[in-house]
């Protein structure tokens, strides 16, 4: 939209139905201004999106080097009660929908002070009983060493498809797939800190460094609805190691800590994680603090200087006691075969083993890829990839990438050429997704032998029902995409949803088993 000197372009439009809202990236040219006051801009994309101004939020704006563009956030919310209930409250101060805090600023700074000088005598407090509770924990812990530590998890629309940690592979052909409500990203509910400290994190198997913002970072962290506050807890450690990483698309920088985390009620001393002061901000229009980092340990030596192997979450589970295997699975809820009719996929991450109410067979091992590239991720050998009737074997073992952070199934381009060959109204999107009749009769089968089992993708499992296009309802994306360069294999929800997936960090290996439907 362009109006006298201004010029407004949106980018990575997202609707979000969990939170009520259409998020986007805004692009703002006024080569002729200083700048654009944030009230002229969410009545021009109010105007732009036919949407009332009251219901738009718009935050973050950096001005680019040189001037003359600046770029930040948008959200459009369905109405301003939605606006009232999701908004930061000083996002609400700033457009009158809320009260500024009562008093000067040196009067709020003295009770600031005051409540800083209060949490240092219950600080110190703690720190006189923290021997005595770390007696307590001790004895408490073998009630957990029998038992299946598990959390709940639940999907919500994602802007672009992230593989966490596959960023010094030059992935990416990875991001940017606009699948309204296929597009997945997996959020979990942790607390870390003592007291506890609410995070909602993206669960990601395709990284290991769990990481967490820190409060005051602000712009330079997009934003988060939750951010760490160290002092604040009276079990917070670090020793300032530095911690970095790049994604197929971002990135996030900081420091090493360690702290007890809290899943279910169960408490987890001493968990090594990152604390983030500068990263992206990508993940908060997913709903996201931060990331759940559930890869193996070895792939955390990327994200330090001295390459060190830091324990991931899981690990530090095990050594503590708490559960009796280096292990843990992911369940997928079924999806509803019209996905509008669904709007989120949950599902539940069970450390230690895997629930026998989940499974309907049993667990299948294969072991993971001792091949170079890959071997420091979750991926595994793929002996041969069939089509129908057409079977391609491979004496150089080709590498598929086991990863829950990933809605697609990338797959070889000769095999993706071989399932959509003859199909009649076959299109492409801008982004190399594939679109079929949702009625097409003559779609073959899939199947993946690795560690000499057959597993099978269905049609039905690969061509997502519902319509999603909606100039054109007749019309059905699908699961499927070529791969990227430098990788052979991606295995992600398309292939995972069919199945428990079972890592094993003990003995370096991964496992399926047959999902059971639970209401």
């Amino acid at each position: 939209m362009a109006d006298a000197a201004v010029t407004i372009r949106t980018r990575k439009f997202l609707t979000n139905r969990l939170l009520q809202r259409k998020q986007m990236v805004v692009d703002v040219i006024h080569p002729g201004l200083a700048n654009v006051s944030k009230d002229e801009l969410r009545a021009k994309i109010g105007k732009m999106y036919k949407a009332d101004k009251e219901v738009v939020s718009v935050f973050g704006f950096k001005t680019h080097f040189g001037g003359g563009k600046t770029t930040g956030f948008a959200l459009i919310y369905d109405n301003v009660e939605s606006l009232k209930k999701f908004e930061p409250k000083h996002r609400l101060v700033r457009i009158g929908l809320a009260e500024a805090p009562k008093g000067g600023r040196k009067q709020r700074k003295e009770k600031k002070n005051r409540e800083k000088k209060f949490r240092g005598v219950r600080n110190s407090l703690v720190n006189i009983m923290k021997s005595v509770i770390l007696l307590i924990s001790t004895a408490i812990t073998a009630a957990y060493c029998s038992k299946l530590v598990s959390i709940p998890f639940t999907a919500v629309d994602r802007k672009g498809i992230k593989a966490a940690g596959w960023g010094r592979k030059k992935l990416g052909a990875l991001v940017d797939v606009p699948l309204e409500n296929v597009d997945l990203a997996y959020l979990i509910d942790i607390n870390i800190g003592t007291p506890p400290q609410l995070f909602t994190l993206l669960l990601d198997t395709g990284s290991s460094s769990t990481w967490v913002p820190i409060q005051g970072c602000g712009r330079y962290c997009g934003y988060p609805k939750h951010s760490l506050v160290p002092s604040n807890s009276s079990t917070f450690t670090t020793d300032n190691m530095v911690f970095s990483i790049r994604y197929g698309e971002g990135f996030s920088r900081g420091y090493y800590a360690k702290d007890t985390v809290t899943i279910n009620g169960v408490s987890v001393p001493q968990v090594n994680f990152a604390v983030s002061d500068y990263n992206d901000g990508d993940l908060t229009m997913d709903g996201a603090d931060g990331i759940f980092a559930l890869g193996p340990d070895s792939l955390s030596i990327y994200n330090n200087p001295e390459k060190k192997v830091i324990p991931t979450f899981v690990t530090t589970m095990f050594e503590a006691g708490i559960i009796e295997n280096n292990v843990f699975s992911v369940y997928f809820q079924p999806l509803a075969h019209d996905v509008r009719e669904q709007k989120r996929i949950n599902g539940e991450i069970v450390f230690g083993g895997v629930k026998e109410s989940h499974i309907v067979s049993n667990v299948s091992y294969v072991p993971t890829t001792k091949q170079s590239n890959f071997k420091d991720y979750w991926a595994a050998d793929i002996d041969a990839i069939s089509v129908g009737n057409y079977t391609k074997t491979y004496d150089e073992k080709v590498v598929g990438m086991v990863d829950t952070g990933s809605t697609l199934v990338f797959l070889p381009r000769e095999i993706i050429s071989r399932v959509f060959k003859g199909v009649k109204g076959l299109r492409r999107d801008f982004s190399g997704q594939y679109i079929v009749p949702c009625l097409a009769k003559n779609l073959p089968n899939i199947t993946i032998t690795m560690n000499g089992k057959d597993y099978v993708i269905t049609p039905e499992n690969y061509v997502i029902k519902g319509g999603l296009l909606t100039f054109s309802p007749e019309n059905c994306y699908t699961y499927l995409q070529e791969s990227p360069p430098f990788v052979d294999a991606i295995l992600g929800y398309g292939f995972l949803q069919q199945y428990v997936s079972v890592y094993d960090n003990e003995n370096k290996r991964i496992g399926f088993a047959d999902r059971a439907s639970i209401e």
